[in-house]
């Protein structure tokens, strides 16, 4: 009987020993689909230069600019991308590997009088079909310990995006003329 107790002990010590912390992930309630999203204030900018800010911005910031915009809409100043970027198997001892996959995700950017509200969701990994991300979210999931490293990458890479663009957003981006 204690060999078992001490058995059973050794079992969850050392499943939680190998635990990798999982970042905190946002989850829209109404959705269920991993979403990051935000509305900020401009004040006193108008809906058509946030928008010509935020077009400029995404042009700089992407690779192959052009390939990623799906719907450019100037009357209502809004802009739907379409992004994807790698994922990395990273081992115990921090070396990062090509994992051969690709995470894509819908970014939309709606600007208003005096704000702009901007939303990353529909993550899902490319594959033949449409593969979701919020199974990688399952803390239980056999590959728990390779979801964390992916989810912990798309993290960083979401609030990598969203900071520049608040950068680039809050800036009128207007080059002084040289008086000469």
């Amino acid at each position: 009987m204690k060999q078992l107790l001490f058995s059973i002990s050794l079992f969850f010590s050392l499943q939680s020993f190998g635990q990798v912390a999982f970042p905190n992930i946002p989850v829209d309630r109404e959705t269920k689909l991993i979403t990051y999203s935000d509305v900020v204030n401009q004040t006193g900018v108008t809906a058509k230069d946030l928008f010509t800010r935020a077009n400029g911005w995404y042009m700089k910031f992407f690779n192959n600019p052009t390939e990623k915009l799906r719907k450019k809409d100037e009357e209502n100043n809004s802009l739907e991308l379409f992004v994807r970027f790698k994922l990395y198997n990273v081992d115990k001892k921090g070396v990062k590997t090509d994992s051969g996959e690709l995470m894509q995700y819908t970014l939309n950017i709606t600007c208003k009088e005096g704000r702009y509200r901007y939303e990353l969701t529909k993550f899902n990994q490319k594959a033949a079909s449409h593969k979701p991300s919020e199974p990688l979210l399952d803390k239980a999931d056999v590959n728990a310990e390779r979801n964390a490293v992916w989810l912990k990458q798309v993290d960083e890479e979401v609030k990598k995006t969203i900071n520049d663009l608040e950068k680039a957003m809050a800036t009128s981006g207007d080059k002084k003329k040289d008086d000469w």
